[in-house]
């Protein structure tokens, strides 16, 4: 039997114990694919699965007396000295609020799969919550390495080469912040739906401000990289080179975030368009191109004002009014 066989084999054996002595029920326990897979998401029912077996030897009795926990690398919140100056409050800053957020996304996760099997179809979860689970997934990974990046000697600090390294796992974003509206959309149209699942998170208010975090997040890293850089540059960190590098990684990533959100804001309000104008004067939808931008003007003739709505597409300028009733 080959080492991956034999590893297989252990890990059936393990979860048949689960489900026979320890009576997990089947939805709570993990497959044996799971353990090979690199999905934080899955790993996590995996140690959820170990979290009911190790209460379980302490209630009856079997956990040994006087156990030393083995040494870790990476202290914990309580073992990490207060910061000491400015730079030292910034990266607290940067890793504390990451902590923060991935909690906030494993919430957001939890009520997503509380609603998927009680009250939402596999189509409303995804438009409400759209690529949730690889962004949970990344960002998981992501703290990983910020933790273990922050772990050491200032000095010895890479931070530009965490963002930099991980530039192209940050692409996760386009598709939930392009989303964005339509979930907040969504979560309000469908507030009393959503209701009986209250006691896990109130989708009113609570809800729509959580769905938001992942834009405000992303736009949030610039700013940071942006501010420790500035203390880097004059204290001639020596990493500071590959600092700027990874804040002209999370910019790209920001950027290229904002732009395919904003597409899609301007894809709706084609639509939009389509369905509302009435006299199109021999214009076709299909010769003018992708819609660049939108604003409202006026226009005054003497005392008189008239309000319109300028549509620049790429192959043409549409001057719209609205039509009184």
């Amino acid at each position: 039997m080959s080492k991956n066989n034999a590893s297989k084999r252990s890990v059936f054996l393990f979860i048949q114990a689960c489900r026979t002595d320890l009576n997990i029920p089947e939805d709570e326990l993990f497959k044996i694919t799971d353990i090979f897979k690199e999905d934080t998401n899955l790993f996590v029912k995996v140690v959820n699965v170990l979290n009911i077996l190790i209460k379980a030897i302490e209630d009856r009795g079997y956990y040994p007396q006087n156990v030393k926990p083995l040494p870790f690398n990476i202290p914990n919140s309580d073992e990490i000295e207060s910061p000491k100056d400015n730079r030292a409050k910034l990266v607290a800053e940067l890793l504390n609020t990451e902590r923060a957020y991935v909690q906030d996304l494993e919430r957001l996760h939890n009520y997503q799969l509380e609603a998927e099997s009680k009250i939402l179809s596999k189509e409303d979860s995804i438009i409400l919550f759209s690529n949730l689970g690889e962004l949970l997934d990344f960002q998981r990974k992501f703290l990983i390495h910020m933790e273990a990046a922050l772990a050491v000697p200032t000095q010895e600090q890479r931070i530009g080469n965490l963002f930099s390294s991980m530039e192209s796992g940050f692409g996760v974003y386009q598709i939930i912040c392009a989303n964005q509206d339509k979930a907040a959309k969504f979560a309000l149209e469908n507030c009393d739906a959503l209701m009986p699942l209250a006691n896990v998170m109130e989708p009113k208010y609570e809800l729509p401000s959580y769905l938001i975090k992942p834009v405000q997040r992303i736009c949030k890293y610039p700013l940071l990289l942006n501010e420790l850089m500035k203390y880097d540059t004059k204290a001639g960190h020596p990493y500071c080179h590959e600092l700027q590098h990874g804040l002209d990684a999370i910019k790209r990533v920001t950027e290229l975030t904002n732009e395919i959100k904003r597409q899609e804001e301007n894809e709706v309000l084609t639509e939009e368009l389509k369905n509302n104008i009435q006299d199109w004067k021999g214009v076709k939808m299909n010769e003018l191109g992708l819609l660049l931008l939108r604003g409202n003007f006026t226009i005054s003739i003497g005392e008189n004002e008239r309000e319109y709505v300028l549509y620049l597409f790429q192959n043409m300028l549409l001057c719209c009014q609205e039509k009184k009733k």
